[in-house]
């Protein structure tokens, strides 16, 4: 299929490399072993990469709030109102240093008469939740991570020899 579109002169703006390192490298990243830290690690998988040799390591815990509301003359919830925050920490294991970052997403959906239904819409919504809040984890770790000097192997040489 390239072969043809490339015979007729287009030229992809856009192109994936799947050899390329991912830009985020940690020594670990704590996960809660709950179905939304499932549903995290599922929307994070590929986007980091273990590396002992790595300068930070990620610790992770996720909230979620749920609240009943647009309450009916009887007192029932016609409606839930999710919360969802991930808190992380950035741990830096030269300095000891840490940096928190928490992110916070809302959704809100319509209860049925439906047990069932009421827990698959809510479990949809979590899902998309954690893509969310994975997209702006991986935003905020890959401006804190490009922050600092990256050195070369040849610089990491000289400078052990002085």
């Amino acid at each position: 299929m390239s072969l043809l579109l490339s015979g007729c002169g287009f030229t992809p703006v856009h192109q994936t490399r799947p050899n390329s390192a991912p830009l985020i490298t940690l020594t670990d990243m704590d996960m809660p072993d709950t179905q939304n830290g499932r549903y995290l690690a599922d929307a994070l998988r590929g986007r980091w990469q273990l590396d002992g040799a790595a300068s930070h390591r990620l610790s992770i815990s996720i909230e979620e709030t749920v609240r009943e509301v647009q309450l009916n003359a009887a007192g029932v919830a016609a409606r839930l109102a999710l919360t969802y925050e991930v808190q992380s920490v950035l741990h830096t294991r030269a300095t000891g240093s840490s940096k928190r970052f928490n992110f916070t997403h809302n959704e809100s959906m319509a209860r049925s008469n439906s047990g069932a239904d009421d827990l698959t819409q809510k479990q949809n919504l979590s899902r998309l939740a954690m893509q969310n809040l994975a997209e702006r984890l991986v935003m905020r770790l890959t401006q804190e991570l490009a922050q600092e000097p990256v050195q070369e192997p040849a610089q990491m040489l000289m400078e052990d020899a002085q």
